[in-house]
């Protein structure tokens, strides 16, 4: 276990995060088209409040 292994899991992970928040956005943005991008996708607050 060097530095090259936990450069590279620390890579997957942000790699695997970044991808899951563009997908989610774009679901979010497809089924609600006012939302806006700066908005969290996954919002309780929008579901449960307004």
């Amino acid at each position: 276990m060097g530095k090259r292994s936990i450069l590279s899991a620390v890579l997957i992970a942000l790699g695997t995060i970044l991808l899951t928040l563009l997908t989610a956005t774009g679901a979010a943005i497809k089924r609600d088209p006012m939302q806006l991008p700066g908005q969290m996708p996954l919002n309780p607050a929008r579901d449960f409040g307004h």
